[in-house]
C-alpha cells in the first residue's frame, strides 16, 4: 500500500501535532506501508531536518510543496488563507498524478474532495469546526474516520455516520525515547537541577489556540506547596513572558523555571528528573471533548506519578488507579495532590507503575497505527466477506459463460488456483478440462458449499491478498466474475499472485469497467473508483468494489511481464451481435466487464 499523509502544517514545528504526524508516518512505514508526508514548504526556526528534530528513522519520504508563505507570529486571516489556498493547489496538482490505488490520509477536510477523483481518503479528526453541517457533508465522502475521543465519535454518529466507519484511537508515545533507563538523579545532574528538591514538571505548549492549559493554576498552587520547584518546558517566548509575570505576581518567581522548546530526547530527561508530572487542564470545550494530549502518554512512559484534571478526554485513558485525578481549576486540590505524593511515595510509585503498564500495552505509536491500518484494511474486506456469506444461496448456481470458456484457453495446464471460487459455479467446466485445482474463498459459507459439491477437491478459506502458498506453486491462476474487484489492495494482491505463480505462469481475471459506455452516459464515471455497489440488480445489499480503467494495463505491467486487455463481448464470439455488441467488440475498453491476461516472466 502507498500512503500519502497530507498535512497543512509547518514542519518541523514546536507544536504537539508535529510530533503526532511524524510519529504516525514512521509507524506506517514500520508497518510496511510506503509512506510520504506531504507538507507546505514554510519558514521554520529549526535548523535540523524532520528526522533529526523528532528523533525518527528516515523510513518515509517528506515532500515539501511550494506555497506563498507570509505567515508570521501575528499574521492575519488573509495571510493564512493565502498559504492554505496555495498549498491546496500544489497538493492537488501533486496528487493527481499518483495512481488511484494510493491512500490519502489527512487531517484536512478539504482533501476529502479527492474521493470524487477516485482516491480513497481517510480523515483523522481532532476538532469539529463551528460550521458543522458543511463539514459533516464533506466528511461523508471519506472512506474511514479516525477520531481521538469518544466525544468526537458521538458527534459523527449523531450526524448520521455509520459507527462501523469510525475508529477512536488516542495519541501515543515512542517508548524508545521516553522509557529511558536513566535515574532521577542522573537526569537532574545532566540538566543542572539541584538534588533534594521536589520538582513538579509540566511539558508541552503552554497554551492552545490562545487558551491557558492550566499552567496558571500550577503557579497559583505552588504558593500552597512551599517545598516544590515548578519546571515548565515547551513555551513560546510570548507565553513564557506571560507566565513569568503571573509567577512574579504570585510571589513564586524564584521557584518557577520556564523553558522554551526542547527536542524529544531532552523532553524525556526533564520528565525523568521530575517527582510529579502535571496536566491541570481547565474545563473548556476543547480540553473536555477534543483533545488527546501527547504529554499524557509521555508522562505515563516516564514512570512518574501524574496529577491530571477530571475531564472526559483524560478519563478515557487515565483513572484513579493510574493517576491522581482532581477537579479542573481547583488549585487547593492541586496543592493537596502534590502534598499527597510527598507524603506517600510508595502509593505514588504504584500509580506510576500501573500507568506505565497501561501505556506500554496499549498506547504506543506503533500500536495506534496497527489499529488504524486494521480499521482501514479490514473494514471493506470484512463487510464483503459477511455480505457474500449472507447471500451465499444467491450465488449457488452453476453456469459457464462463453467468455469464460474462451478465457480459460489462456490458462496453462497443470496446477490451477481458483481464487474467489464462491459456491463453485465455475468448477465443473474447469474440472472437465483436467486441471489440478486448488480453490479458495474468503467466505466460510461459500467454502463449505463448495466442499459439499466437490468432496475430493482442495478447498480452503483464504484471502488471496495474503496466501500461505509457497513461491511458484501454480501454473495458472483464475479469478472468476470480478473477484479482484472486492479485494482491499489490488496491487498488493497481484504481487502476491505473481509470487505464487511459476515462471511463465498465467493469471486471468475480470473487472468491472469504470469506462463502460453506460457508466459514462449516466455520469457515474465521476464517482470514486472504489465505492459501494449493489450486490446484484434490485437488491439493497452493497459491496465495496474497485473498477478497472484502460490504463491499468500499464500499471499491471510493472508486476507482470506481459498484460493485455479484452472486453467480455469480444470473447463471446456472438453469432448474431446487435449494434452495441459490434461496437464493444471493436472497442473493448468500453465494455461492461474487461478481462486481464497476465504472464509472469521466465
Amino acid at each position: 500500500m502507498k500512503l500519502f499523509y497530507v498535512a497543512n502544517i509547518r514542519i518541523p514545528t514546536e507544536k504537539a501535532h508535529g510530533v503526532a504526524i511524524v510519529k504516525a508516518c514512521e509507524s506506517f512505514a514500520r508497518a510496511g506501508v510506503e509512506t510520504t508526508l506531504v507538507v507546505p514548504r514554510r519558514r521554520t526556526p529549526f535548523e535540523k531536518d524532520v528526522f533529526e528534530t523528532y528523533s525518527v528513522e528516515p523510513l518515509f519520504a517528506v515532500r515539501f510543496l511550494p506555497v506563498i508563505d507570509l505567515i508570521r507570529e501575528r499574521a492575519g486571516r488573509f495571510v493564512f488563507a493565502l498559504e492554505t489556498a496555495t498549498f491546496y493547489i500544489s497538493a492537488y496538482a501533486y496528487l493527481l498524478f499518483k495512481g488511484r490505488d494510493v491512500l490519502i490520509y489527512t487531517r484536512e477536510p478539504g482533501f476529502i474532495a479527492l474521493s470524487r477523483l477516485g482516491f480513497r481518503v481517510v480523515l483523522e479528526c481532532h476538532l469539529i469546526p463551528k460550521r458543522r453541517m458543511p463539514f459533516f457533508k464533506r466528511a461523508r465522502r471519506a472512506s474511514r474516520i479516525i477520531v481521538i475521543s469518544e466525544a468526537l465519535r458521538r458527534a459523527f454518529i449523531d450526524a448520521g455516520f455509520d459507527p462501523k466507519t469510525i475508529l477512536v484511537t488516542p495519541s501515543g508515545v515512542d517508548l524508545s525515547i521516553f522509557d529511558t533507563a536513566i535515574s532521577r538523579d542522573e537526569a537532574r545532574k545532566k540538566l543542572g537541577f539541584p538534588e533534594g528538591v521536589l520538582i513538579v514538571a509540566y511539558t508541552g505548549n503552554f497554551t492552545t489556540m490562545g487558551e491557558d492549559k492550566g499552567l496558571g493554576d500550577a503557579i497559583t498552587a505552588l504558593g500552597k506547596a512551599p517545598d516544590a520547584l515548578l519546571v515548565a518546558v515547551g513555551g513560546s517566548d510570548r507565553d513564557r513572558a506571560r507566565y513569568v509575570a503571573e509567577a512574579r505576581e504570585a510571589g513564586v518567581e524564584d521557584r518557577v523555571r520556564l523553558i522554551g522548546y526542547e527536542p524529544q530526547a531532552t523532553l524525556a530527561l526533564y520528565q525523568k528528573a521530575a517527582d510529579v508530572l502535571l496536566m491541570p487542564f481547565p474545563d473548556l470545550p476543547h480540553y473536555r471533548d477534543h483533545m488527546s494530549p501527547v504529554k499524557m502518554f509521555e508522562y505515563m512512559a516516564a514512570k512518574r506519578p501524574i496529577i491530571a484534571s477530571d475531564l472526559p478526554t483524560i478519563r478515557e485513558v487515565l483513572d484513579d488507579e493510574t493517576a491522581i485525578i482532581i477537579p479542573p481549576g481547583d488549585t487547593e486540590a492541586l496543592a493537596s495532590a502534590i502534598k499527597k505524593i510527598i507524603a506517600d511515595p510508595d502509593a505514588a510509585r504504584m500509580l506510576a507503575e500501573r500507568a506505565y503498564q497501561k501505556v506500554s500495552s496499549k498506547y504506543t505509536w506503533q500500536k495506534r497505527t496497527e489499529r488504524i491500518l486494521e480499521h482501514i484494511d479490514g473494514a471493506h474486506a470484512s463487510h464483503n466477506r459477511d455480505m457474500f456469506s449472507v447471500r451465499a444461496n444467491v450465488f449457488d448456481k452453476e453456469y459457464w459463460r462463453a467468455d469464460e470458456e474462451e478465457a480459460s484457453k489462456f490458462l496453462n495446464p497443470g496446477k490451477l488456483l481458483v481464487g474467489g471460487v464462491g459456491a463453485g459455479r465455475t468448477l465443473p467446466s474447469l474440472v472437465k478440462k483436467g486441471f489440478d485445482i486448488t480453490a479458495v474463498d474468503i467466505s466460510p459459507v461459500m467454502v463449505e458449499k463448495t466442499k459439499e459439491k466437490f468432496p475430493g477437491l482442495d478447498v480452503r478459506m483464504m484471502d488471496i491478498q495474503h496466501t500461505d502458498f509457497p513461491d511458484a506453486a501454480f501454473d495458472s491462476i483464475f479469478l472468476p466474475f470480478h473477484t479482484i474487484c472486492y479485494v482491499e489492495d489490488i496491487e498488493l494482491t497481484l504481487r502476491e499472485l505473481h509470487r505464487i505463480l511459476k515462471p511463465g505462469g498465467t493469471l486471468v481475471f475480470t473487472m468491472v469497467n469504470r469506462f463502460y459506455i453506460h457508466t459514462i452516459l449516466s455520469g457515474r464515471v465521476f464517482e470514486p473508483k472504489r465505492a459501494q455497489r449493489h450486490i446484484m440488480p434490485g437488491s439493497n445489499e452493497m459491496l465495496w468494489t474497485v473498477q478497472a480503467t484502460p490504463w491499468d494495463v500499464v500499471r499491471f505491467r510493472r508486476i507482470f511481464k506481459r498484460v493485455h486487455l479484452s472486453g467480455r463481448v469480444r470473447l463471446q464470439h456472438l453469432s448474431s451481435p446487435n449494434w452495441k455488441d459490434r461496437i464493444l467488440a471493436m472497442l473493448p475498453f468500453l465494455d461492461k466487464s474487461v478481462y486481464f491476461f497476465c504472464t509472469k516472466g521466465v
